[in-house]
């Protein structure tokens, strides 16, 4: 006797406003579907979007991924330059390991600005000048030391003077809580989300998680249809490099 089995795969969400419709936050800007290599991300849009958040008592924005499949460096990346044109210092905080934003960010050339947090002497930081003016400051802490209580009081109270902005790029909503303790150290935070996104994900965080909701200012929604690699050498190509795994 054949037993078939069948994988249930769970809806995903459709576009920027169902997205909205499901967490029940604004939507803060879109990010167009046809785009290669970087461009097509609107720098001046999202710039627009973060200067909409930005009031002189934030300076620290997490970024949370609804899931892991919604982590685009070119986006991510974007963000962070598109803040650096006023010859600004932006620090990306990755506390979700997402190494391939560190990747989108090898290109640019080294930098050396002339004050510099002590964090940034680690092994694992990188500063990139992505422009013409500005810095890019990157950091890799480890999801356990975010997670401990006041776990980035530390890492904050020293970057925060010499940095203009911080972005803390978190773990996605799909592995609270370990998300919540980074996500809510943020003044502010938004929600990544695509096509990609599992509408439960975005229902679930409403409705079990609303201390954390309250805090989400708004979405950003990536509308590129994320496709898995085709083999490991299509993922290390082409997924690695633009997000797509």
């Amino acid at each position: 006797m054949v037993i078939a089995a069948f994988h249930l795969r769970r809806p995903k969400v459709t576009g920027g406003k169902a997205a909205v419709d499901l967490l029940g936050t604004p939507l803060l800007g879109q990010v167009p579907a046809r785009r290669r290599g970087g461009a097509g991300v609107p720098s001046d849009d999202l710039a627009q979007v973060l200067a909409s958040i930005l009031v002189p008592t934030v300076k620290t924005v997490a970024l949370i991924p609804a899931s892991p499949r919604d982590v685009a460096p070119d986006l991510i990346v974007g963000l962070a330059t598109a803040w650096t044109e006023d010859h600004t210092t932006v620090g990306i905080l990755d506390v979700g390991d997402h190494s391939a934003v560190r990747d989108r960010l090898e290109p640019f050339a080294r930098a050396s600005p002339p004050q510099l947090p002590s964090w940034a002497k680690q092994a694992s930081c990188l500063v990139t000048a992505p422009g013409p003016s500005g810095y890019v400051l990157y950091l890799r802490v480890s999801s356990r030391q975010a997670a401990r209580p006041a776990g980035l009081t530390a890492i904050l109270t020293d970057l925060l003077p010499t940095l203009d902005l911080i972005l803390v790029l978190t773990p996605p909503l799909t592995q609270l809580p370990i998300t919540a303790p980074p996500a809510l150290a943020a003044d502010a935070v938004i929600c990544l989300t695509s096509n990609a996104t599992p509408a439960p994900v975005l229902a679930e965080t409403r409705d079990t998680w609303p201390a954390l909701t309250e805090r989400i200012v708004g979405i950003i929604h990536d509308n590129r249809r994320r496709t898995r690699p085709r083999s490991p050498s299509h993922a290390l190509g082409r997924g690695v490099r633009d997000g797509y795994i």
